[in-house]
């Protein structure tokens, strides 16, 4: 199979072959199938969608049938390649007849009530044998769940990851699996504050980093606070390990991003870290590998933390203003950036205009929630750059909605306060901020 050029041959090589495929073989052609699917020359049109369908139908069932007879490392496998061919296309508007289209069918389905019954297919399979999982194959298990977000719960209400949280040798896991199961933790929110800690102290515990990679750095810390999950000593261990560094020329900008975003959000200090990745930021020849929601953590981190570094957030800004079009920036991208440079006091009025004159270009900011038009205005109002023109547009949309029923208190105090202060005057804009207001029963929800 690892012969096959196309997701196709591959799919028509297992069909005619599938009376002789073993377990180990059908979760090799899952993994495969999935990294066709993020392969560059991957085709996006299949010659014949009908048969193609047909045969991934086919090799899904027989899948299904025999999976509980599958020993752990191939049921771990092959949970591991449905999830990741379900993270390639789920949510995503793909071409008709492409590959793509006919595994989102198939592996989702309607309101992903497939994806829901496969997994908790997988799921049932596993936990009967959880205890015969080595750590590899129990980390890519976990991972796997993580990918598909979904976290199957059984009849008596127990779910598949209090299960798989009765981990009682952490020891045994590599680096990656330990940051695989964490991250897959916190991104299906499943709690479990006894396995955080466990693996805290194991980390802690380790005499250095130095076999952790930076992306197990960055999800770990992740992990960490997106699941609520305080460790002081987890977090200084980290970041006294990224700033021994003589380098940080491996870590990518995601990773550099999640970093200091996660630990901008404890309550300890980490100056020297913050430092230590804002000069290396500064030291590049540019920021093109940077995305923009890097960025935006990036700014909104230092702020955050009340770091302060003008020549990084001169670095960003330069960049932002050298870009030929801001249309990859989100809302909430758009509405971080501002509050971060408004809250450090950094004055870049080039920058301001930039991201203002977009906005201002925007058919509608129909996609911007109350929270990010609140951070715009008050940003601008607070870096002194009060664009009437973006003023306008912001107050023109809020007095054409029908209710602002969605603008929380500290929202619409925010947007008063900016507009005040700014001396931006728009009759009917307060005269809908006021009749709302009245008309609430009190002014604490």
């Amino acid at each position: 199979m690892r012969n096959c050029k196309t997701i196709e041959e591959l799919a028509q090589m297992a069909y005619t072959h599938l009376d002789v495929m073993s377990p180990r073989d059908m979760s090799a052609f899952w993994t495969l199938a999935a990294k066709f699917l993020r392969g560059r020359n991957q085709r996006w049109h299949v010659r014949d969608e009908i048969l193609f369908s047909h045969q991934l139908d086919t090799l899904l069932a027989h899948t299904l049938d025999e999976i509980r007879s599958y020993g752990y490392r191939h049921l771990a496998q092959t949970t591991l390649g449905f999830a990741k061919i379900v993270k390639s296309v789920q949510g995503k508007r793909l071409p008709r007849q492409s590959p793509q289209q006919s595994l989102q069918n198939i592996l989702i389905g309607s309101n992903a009530e497939t994806k829901q019954s496969i997994f908790g297919c997988m799921a049932k399979a596993s936990i009967p044998i959880l205890s015969e999982f080595d750590a590899r194959s129990l980390s890519n298990l976990i991972y796997a769940f993580g990918l598909a977000e979904y976290n199957f719960k059984s009849e008596k209400g127990r779910t598949l990851f209090d299960a798989l949280g009765l981990i009682s040798n952490i020891k045994g896991f590599e680096p990656q699996g330990l940051s695989n199961m964490l991250w897959a933790y916190a991104n299906v929110k499943a709690s479990n504050p006894n396995l955080f800690k466990k693996v805290s102290d194991h980390i802690f515990s380790l005499d250095n980093l130095g076999t952790f990679k930076p992306q197990e750095l960055s999800n770990i810390v992740w992990a960490y606070v997106t699941a609520g999950e305080s460790h002081p000593k987890l977090f200084k261990k980290v970041s006294d390990h990224i700033v021994a560094l003589d380098t940080l020329r491996t870590f990518k900008p995601q990773e550099l991003a999640n970093i200091v975003w996660a630990l901008a959000t404890t309550d300890e200090s980490h100056q020297k870290l913050f430092k230590k990745v804002a000069d290396h930021i500064v030291s590049l020849d540019n920021l093109r590998t940077f995305v923009p929601q890097d960025l935006a953590n990036i700014a909104w981190a230092y702020a955050t933390a009340g770091e302060s570094h003008p020549q990084l957030f001169k670095k960003v800004s330069d960049h932002i203003v050298a870009l030929d079009s801001l249309r990859t920036f989100t809302p909430q991208e758009l509405s971080n950036i501002v509050w971060a440079y408004a809250t450090a006091n950094e004055s870049h009025p080039q920058f301001f205009r930039k991201l203002s004159d977009h906005i201002v270009a925007l058919d509608n900011l129909r996609t911007f929630k109350p929270q990010e038009l609140a951070n715009i205005v008050w940003g601008y109002t607070h870096a002194n750059e009060s664009p009437p023109h973006l003023f306008k547009k912001v107050s023109d949309h809020i007095v054409a909605l029908g209710h602002l029923d969605t603008f929380d208190p500290q929202a619409l105090a925010n947007i008063s306060w900016a507009y005040a202060t700014a001396e931006e005057s728009n009759p009917h804009f307060f005269r809908k901020l006021s009749d709302h207001i009245g008309a609430l029963d009190n002014l604490t929800s």
